[in-house]
């Protein structure tokens, strides 16, 4: 029997995936976050998402990112990572920054949390440099947070397949912004993954493809992934 870190009941572990992953979600919670993995074209490039931009994923996002629930942090990817791990496997994770004031206020970078259980290497190069919040800017304010980030140490890139990580994908101008800045350093590829993606589901495509991306199995189609 375990505890689930999300609603803090107990709950046995039904899924032959928690013999891979932290046993720290139960299936109720896991299944109203509606894992439904898919990808889509973001700057010439492959982006995906993993879940639905619902109300249980936002109260989630929020206790663990507004309220500095570090315990949370597992919850997001646990049942995920094993699969993602392998996916993205040869992959640096470049995180989406947040400005070191807000990291410092909340004791920690809530993205770089987040994809620690994939076991992937992890470059934080990017820099917010600028405190403003994205949520309730206008779209203008956000199409110019490009003047709000810079990269420090990014030779480290060169060469390298990129994937660019973030919790929520809105309007795609941090992202956009972001990558531009991993594409000044050469990297051998830059893909994009994000939580959740605000807007219209099923408006891509589900699963892997391309020359360096694996296939991705069945499981992703019923309901594991």
């Amino acid at each position: 029997m375990s505890f689930c870190l999300n609603c803090l009941n107990e709950y046995q572990e039904a899924s032959w995936t928690d013999l891979y992953s932290p046993e720290v979600v139960c299936p109720s919670c896991y299944s109203k976050f509606n894992p439904r993995l898919e990808s889509f074209p973001f700057m010439g490039r492959k982006a995906y998402s993993l879940y639905e931009y619902n109300d249980f994923f936002k109260t989630s996002l929020y206790r663990f990112k507004g309220c500095s629930d570090l315990a949370l942090a597992p919850v997001f990817l646990c049942k995920t990572a094993f699969f993602l791990r392998l996916f993205f496997l040869g992959s640096v994770l470049v995180p989406a920054p947040s400005h070191r004031e807000d990291d410092d206020e909340r004791g920690f970078n809530h993205v770089e949390e987040i994809f620690k259980v994939l076991g992937l290497p992890m470059a934080m190069v990017l820099k917010k440099t600028e405190r403003v919040k994205q949520a309730g800017s206008s779209l203008k304010e956000r199409q110019e947070v490009g003047k709000r980030l810079a990269i420090e140490g990014g030779e480290t890139l060169r060469g390298k397949r990129v994937l660019l990580v973030d919790d929520v994908f809105t309007t795609g101008s941090t992202a956009a912004a972001a990558g531009k800045l991993i594409l000044a350093q050469k990297p051998k590829s830059l893909a994009f993954f994000f939580l959740s993606r605000v807007g219209k589901r099923n408006s891509g495509h589900r699963g892997f493809g391309g020359s360096e991306d694996p296939e991705l199995p069945s499981c992703a189609h019923d309901g594991i992934i």
